[in-house]
């Protein structure tokens, strides 16, 4: 586990994460993959119930441990990804680190299934205002100062961002391995470290496959019924 940043968020880092790894990425080709969301820059498809059966036990040991969650917690959604788009063809969303929650308590799950290194997840810092997390209390004025900046630079080229840029200062690299698992709170600036890659494998033999699981912890019954 590392604590990255000023805000010293854990990232909590499982390598062997799931024993069927292998079976996994064989039920990624019956999957169907489609565009779901606006950040990331590829198709997806949900996963089998028995991904998220097999990594309970694990997740539920961390969630206790390194985010306080005692209480397990409800998984939102859940997808094999595959990142294939090309620079030139990135929306403005994806050109930028994105939050996955505005929750302060929402947990996110990244688990690489490629063998080849492809680009891990990387951390960023909002230059103008410090953020290296958005939540609810945050995101007016995050949105913001982003608008008021693309205003007076300009929006960032068609590129995925490199290690900084003129808006983001990159914090932390969580470097990908196969069956290699990635948690930390959603709400943290991030994006697929992918400014090296100028063509990205389309093929789930030799592709960036990943999963990306969402878990809403659930509250105890003190913070549910505060004295």
């Amino acid at each position: 586990m590392e604590w990255i940043g000023t805000e010293r968020e854990p990232v909590v880092t499982i390598d062997g994460f799931a024993d069927d790894a292998e079976v996994l990425r064989a039920a990624a080709w019956q999957s169907r993959f489609k565009p779901i969301g606006e950040y990331y820059p590829g198709p997806r498809a949900p996963v089998p119930a028995r991904y998220l059966e097999s990594i309970g036990e694990v997740l539920d040991a961390v969630m206790r441990e390194f985010f306080s969650c005692r209480e397990g917690g409800e998984v939102l959604r859940s997808y094999y990804s595959m990142a294939t788009t090309p620079p030139n063809e990135l929306t403005l969303p994806q050109r930028i680190p994105h939050t996955d929650a505005y929750d302060d308590r929402q947990i996110a799950i990244i688990h690489f299934l490629g063998y080849d290194d492809l680009g891990g997840t990387a951390f960023f810092r909002h230059r103008s205002t410090g953020f290296e997390t958005v939540n609810s209390q945050r995101v007016e004025s995050y949105h913001a100062a982003l608008d008021a900046e693309f205003k007076q630079h300009g929006e960032p080229e068609p590129a995925y961002i490199g290690s900084d840029s003129p808006f983001f200062e990159r914090i932390h690299v969580s470097e990908h391995r196969y069956n290699r698992a990635l948690i930390y709170r959603g709400k943290l600036l991030h994006c697929a470290a992918l400014d090296a890659r100028p063509n990205l494998p389309d093929s789930l033999e030799n592709g960036r496959l990943t999963v990306a699981t969402f878990v809403k912890p659930h509250l105890s019954n003190r913070q549910a019924n505060p004295s």
